[in-house]
């Protein structure tokens, strides 16, 4: 079965990831802000890049492998399973339970949109802007937007603002070229003009930003993506 020896693949390459990721956390070679930013920004795009593996009719396979790996966490963040790396690697202050909080939505957010939008220009935009723009937001914000807060979110800031628009613009066009250029069977983005595509980035990405300038940091992981895909499917229904 193709679709079994993909989901192998996806799931060993996907594993050695967050084991990377958790050697660093061992070893205490990066803070635990950035080993969770890190984890958070590539994990999607990583996995995305499998997608080519997989048939077109291949999302219940595909949505396997996040699905295995959210209920691991899951498990960890319930305490039935112990793994202290995996909880320096993913929680912001390191208890097992914030595991439950942030993590565990963005583990559900890629099963679902995994099955649901499976090789969609949908599912990679709004997977872009929850992994790109919502990291970056948080990166350049802490980093540049301590005196230029929204006006209308004093927890969010100018600087987090553009970089989100900037990051998940930039990157959910990369991915959708990149794929398209794997030739993934099936994906939709092959047969949508250039034009069409950058559209409903953009307005994705703008209404993505705003979601995650007045969203709590706990859920953060859902309602952007939410917001990111509900104003791709409004555009499209004008387009």
């Amino acid at each position: 079965m193709p679709d079994a020896k993909a989901f192998l693949v996806s799931t060993v390459v996907m594993v050695v990831w967050v084991e990377g990721c958790k050697w660093l956390a061992h070893h205490n070679l990066l803070t635990r802000g950035k080993r969770r930013k890190i984890v958070h920004v590539f994990s999607g795009p990583i996995f995305l890049l499998t997608w080519p593996l997989f048939s077109s009719t291949g999302c219940v396979w595909a949505s396997l492998v996040p699905m295995v790996m959210t209920l691991k966490f899951a498990l960890i963040g319930l305490g039935l399973l112990h793994d202290r790396d995996t909880v320096e690697t993913l929680s912001r202050v390191g208890n097992r339970e914030d595991i439950l909080r942030g993590p565990l939505l963005y583990g559900i957010v890629f099963v679902l949109s995994t099955y649901f939008s499976f090789k969609e220009v949908r599912g990679v935009i709004g997977l872009m802007c929850l992994c790109f723009g919502d990291g970056s937001a948080e990166i350049f914000g802490r980093m540049y937007g301590e005196k230029r807060k929204l006006w209308w979110s004093q927890q969010k800031s100018w600087p987090g603002l553009v970089a989100f628009l900037v990051a998940s613009s930039l990157c959910s066009l990369a991915m959708i070229c990149m794929l398209s250029h794997l030739h993934a069977a099936g994906f939709e983005g092959t047969s949508i003009p250039m034009s069409q595509v950058i559209s409903r980035v953009l307005f994705a990405s703008v209404c993505g930003a705003f979601m995650e300038s007045v969203s709590l940091s706990d859920i953060d992981n859902m309602t952007v993506f939410v917001a990111a895909v509900m104003a791709d499917i409004l555009l499209c229904s004008v387009l």
